[in-house]
């Protein structure tokens, strides 16, 4: 069940309403008649995002990490919840405002995980920055929703023990998957027993 799009000669462009390219590429090549059945890929193909800064060819990061590929095999899951421990996340921007969730200050132990640093709203906009909405950069998730949580002040610092705070904190109110992109030069006993409660636990 489908549509022929193009047609020159005896070639034929075909979209299916039911089968997905692999399925339709292998029902295709099972066919006598069918000398060969393939996978018709443009550049610019209609799906991709229109973000300004994705279309000015900005995001060199998308086509090294083949997520144009990926999204073809899914864009994401609105009901998988992603934290963000870090500095926070700006809660107001525009490319985010629509995908952040209930979130958390660590250091100031309350429900305002606003970033005063920056590097927290770089790291949730790579993530789900809003895509398709003609503006700013393409997340690499066109759905799934942020957690933020601040376990980390203005200059970019944090203590091990606010970091495992944040990952209880994290696990206890629906996070799916934790991203810290943070790093020690110590052993960090803490932060490691956290992960590894957390990870018993859900």
């Amino acid at each position: 069940n489908g549509t022929i799009i193009k047609k020159l000669n005896s070639t034929i462009v075909f979209s299916s309403n039911t089968l997905s390219t692999k399925e339709l590429i292998e029902y295709f090549n099972r066919q006598a008649m069918v000398e060969f059945a393939e996978y018709l890929y443009l550049q610019n193909q209609i799906g991709l995002p229109n973000d300004l800064l994705y279309r000015e060819q900005c995001q060199w990061n998308l086509s090294a990490t083949q997520a144009e590929a990926g999204w073809d095999i899914t864009k994401g899951d609105e009901h998988i919840i992603i934290a963000v421990i870090d500095t926070g996340v700006d809660l107001d921007h525009p490319d985010l405002r629509r995908r952040i969730t209930n979130g958390y200050n660590v250091l100031l132990n309350n429900n305002f995980p606003d970033d005063d640093n920056g590097h927290g709203t770089h790291v949730a906009g790579i993530i789900a920055s809003e895509t398709n909405n003609h503006e700013g950069v393409a997340g690499i998730t066109w759905y799934n929703k942020i957690m933020p949580i601040k376990a980390m002040g203005v200059e970019g610092h944090g203590t091990t023990f606010d970091i495992a705070k944040g990952i209880f904190w994290a696990v206890d109110h629906g996070a799916d998957v934790i991203n810290m992109s943070l790093g020690n030069y110590q052993p960090f006993s803490l932060s490691k027993e956290a992960i590894e409660l957390s990870t018993s636990i859900s």
